[in-house]
């Protein structure tokens, strides 16, 4: 028997065995990458439903403030009270809008690290407008105080005249107050990374951490390819 025969069928045995296991780990790979989309889909969905609500609150408050500044255009504070409270629901709007689009732009099918990219975009888009509509409330219950009582015909604005000043002034410490301890967390790196995942939600924090193991996944199954390609036969 021929040695170098012998050694030749192993060498092509083991060649088309190296192809069957490349074959069975991308097939692994494309299986777990589509149960990934599938759980970032899932992950997702709440954000999705949740800036429709918000987009459908944004129109209650805007249907709520046009009767008010159309009808008392001649009590100026009520009538911008009335346009404050139209304005803010019209932005309550646009930043559900612009959430939605961002997401509804997620290529799925994209390399992880582009994917990773786009959420990246959409999770610092809803967290700064999370952060906008939710701390102009420091100041935009007075107004909305005041769309509401006039639907009952009441002028809040001139009931509360005398503690008007300290109503504004509260608001405006509350807001200073809320930016100096943001300033102080941000020296604070893992305090200022926890607080921003909070901000961003489970869904969109829970979907990062999906697409960081895909693409750990990923990474690790490229990296052992180069090493079989650099390994001699």
């Amino acid at each position: 028997m021929n040695p170098s025969i012998d050694l030749d069928r192993l060498h092509a045995a083991w060649q088309v065995l190296d192809r069957r296991v490349d074959r069975h780990d991308a097939q692994l790979l494309q299986q777990a990458r589509r149960s990934s989309v599938q759980a970032l889909r899932h992950r997702l969905r709440p954000l999705a439903w949740g800036q429709v609500t918000q987009m459908l609150l944004g129109l209650g408050l805007v249907l709520m403030a046009v009767p008010v500044w159309t009808t008392y255009r001649e009590l100026a504070h009520v009538f911008a009270c009335g346009l404050i409270v139209h304005a803010y629901g019209v932005a309550t709007i646009l930043l559900g809008g612009l959430t939605l689009g961002r997401l509804s732009r997620l290529e799925y099918d994209a390399p992880v690290v582009a994917l990773q990219t786009r959420l990246l975009r959409l999770q610092t888009l809803y967290v700064a407008g999370s952060t906008a509509v939710g701390l102009a409330w420091w100041l935009m219950w007075i107004p909305f105080a005041a769309v509401v009582f006039a639907w009952l015909g009441v002028d809040f604005i001139a009931r509360v005249a005398p503690a008007l000043p300290w109503m504004i002034g509260g608001g405006v410490a509350g807001l200073a107050a809320t930016w100096a301890f943001d300033r102080w967390a941000r020296t604070r790196p893992a305090l200022h990374a926890r607080l921003r995942t909070r901000m961003a939600g489970p869904g969109l924090t829970a979907a990062a951490v999906e697409l960081e193991s895909l693409r750990t996944l990923e990474s690790g199954d490229a990296a052992d390819g180069d090493h079989e390609a650099r390994s001699p036969n």
